[in-house]
């Protein structure tokens, strides 16, 4: 099983041609991709309501051609049709290791906070572990990038309607970003006010939980907003 939940699948990034004359950069607001609104079945109840989460983008690799759901997709890796898939035998790219203070340089971690803020939970948590895999251990860096990726697996619990495995996320995430956030306090971390935003994704997941039929309330939407400082 992979940290965030996820079935350990490992980091494939088939997805990753470029737009031109763009790349990984922070808070550039003429960058902004508007998503197409998708629909989610709310609470499995039968019936849909629009998605449209909007932000800045932070790297110019172009999205995949569709958001895994696990059962309503081809799988990303797996399947012939997947959007990332490789053949059998053939190699993974190689994730290159930044220490923290360079997170502006690496590309696998603005990626995935793309991915993150239009809702690709799954490839978000592929490209976050790729990076997990090749940083120290222990380190706060590797804790950091363990709660979010379980942050991020929780959205798709929530998507899926699963209440308990929010709620197991939910744990376990809060016990990896406490350690960043005895280490930095109010400090930013690999460019995150991780405590305003860890105060955010709380009370996200509070509204959430409160309706026994859970879904998304993406006008509360926890953005992953990088700060240059």
């Amino acid at each position: 099983m992979a940290p965030g939940g996820f079935p350990n699948l490992s980091i494939r990034k088939g997805w990753g041609t470029r737009a031109p004359a763009h790349s990984c950069r922070v808070d550039d607001p003429t960058y902004v991709l508007t998503q197409p609104t998708w629909s989610e079945d709310v609470g499995g109840l039968g019936y849909t309501r629009g998605m449209t989460l909007q932000f800045p983008r932070y790297c110019s690799l172009a999205f995949p051609a569709y958001r895994f759901i696990p059962g309503k997709f081809p799988h990303p890796v797996a399947h012939p049709e997947g959007h990332s898939y490789r053949a059998p035998g053939e190699a993974e790219p190689d994730v290159p290791y930044f220490p923290p203070e360079q997170w502006r340089e690496s590309e696998a971690y603005l990626f995935g906070c793309d991915l993150y803020n239009h809702g690709y939970w799954w490839e978000a948590h592929e490209a976050w572990e790729g990076l997990w895999h090749v940083v120290p251990k222990p380190s706060v860096q590797r804790s950091f990038l363990q709660g979010i990726i379980q942050v991020t697996a929780g959205h798709m619990q929530v998507h899926l309607g699963k209440a308990d495995g929010v709620r197991r996320l939910q744990e376990t995430s809060r016990r990896h970003l406490d350690v960043v956030l005895d280490a930095v306090g109010e400090g930013a971390f690999m460019g995150l006010a991780l405590a305003a935003w860890d105060e955010t994704v709380r009370t996200y997941w509070e509204a959430v939980l409160a309706n026994p039929a859970i879904s998304h309330r993406f006008d509360a939407y926890p953005y992953l907003r990088l700060i240059d400082g």
